[in-house]
């Protein structure tokens, strides 16, 4: 089939329009395809290098990209840590068990309150 095409596109001239050779190509693989019936082959056919040439002319230069909001939406503000309110009982546990752990065994005792502050429980 590719041979066919290659036939049919050098008896096309070189200036003529190029949907008549789309669709002739597009009648030639239908043709094909209802001759050799279903058997499962998919064809592929790649854009000739000067059609994909003129694309890439036609689109010209990239656009800047911007990641950064702005807006009244995305103002700067100090960062206000939530605090929800526990038992005394509760904030000796949760503190006994954070000094075991790695992660937290770097905070200072005022960072640590924090965190105890901002931590909420969960029924599962």
């Amino acid at each position: 089939m590719r041979e066919q095409v290659q036939k049919l596109s050098s008896q096309v001239p070189q200036g003529s329009n190029e949907n008549s050779t789309a669709d002739e190509a597009h009648a030639l693989s239908e043709s094909d395809q209802s001759s050799e019936g279903s058997s499962g082959d998919d064809d592929v056919f790649d854009l000739p290098l000067e059609e994909v040439k003129r694309n890439n002319a036609k689109r010209g230069p990239r656009a800047s990209v911007s990641a950064e909001a702005f807006g009244n939406w995305n103002k700067k503000e100090e960062f206000k840590a939530p605090f929800y309110p526990k038992s005394e009982q509760l904030t000796t546990a949760l503190r006994t068990r954070l000094s075991q752990a790695f992660m937290f065994s770097a905070l200072n005792p005022a960072e640590l309150e924090i965190v105890l502050g901002a931590m909420q429980k969960f029924d599962f």
